[in-house]
């Protein structure tokens, strides 16, 4: 399966984009400036997980309102998992049965659903791995040091 592209934001931060490619693609929305309110049908876990990592994300101005539900869906999805984590350590990896010990069902989900949160987590930029390869659009830190402005040579570079 082919890698996803890369929305413009994040070309631009990395400095790879190429704007003659860019012609033909749809604009995107801009980045959220204010946290925006958390969903009403969210658990007491979803609720925790949306309040720690809304800001996070409107910080680093990755998320628009196209992302809500894919934020969304990663506070659903992670307190799902640890609903099924605490079943699997009620009852144990594995079940006995008729025909024998098989395999927690619970357990099956409790992976599909850690899943489903480390794939949205990676879109949003939020494990080591993918911080690598995404930068936020925030604005670059100021220069603490007036002197630094001296250092500044034509062109851009600095000495």
């Amino acid at each position: 399966m082919a890698r996803p592209p890369k929305p413009t934001q994040q070309k631009q931060d990395q400095g790879t984009l190429r704007a003659h490619r860019e012609r033909d693609k749809a604009p995107e929305p801009p980045p959220l400036l204010e946290v925006p309110p958390t969903p009403a049908g969210l658990c007491d876990v979803g609720r925790k997980t949306w309040a720690h990592y809304a800001p996070l994300l409107v910080g680093r101005r990755f998320l628009t309102t196209g992302d809500l539900l894919l934020l969304e869906m990663l506070c659903r999805e992670w307190a799902r998992y640890l609903d099924l984590a605490a079943d699997v350590a009620r009852d144990g990896a594995s079940i006995e049965t008729a025909t024998g010990p098989k395999r927690n069902p619970a357990a099956i989900e409790m992976n599909a659903a850690f899943k489903n949160a480390l794939a949205c987590l990676r879109d949003f930029g939020l494990t080591p791995s993918s911080r690598v390869r995404v930068r936020g659009g925030a604005e670059p830190p100021a220069m603490s040091n007036p002197w630094d402005k001296l250092r500044i040579f034509p062109g851009g570079k600095a000495g």
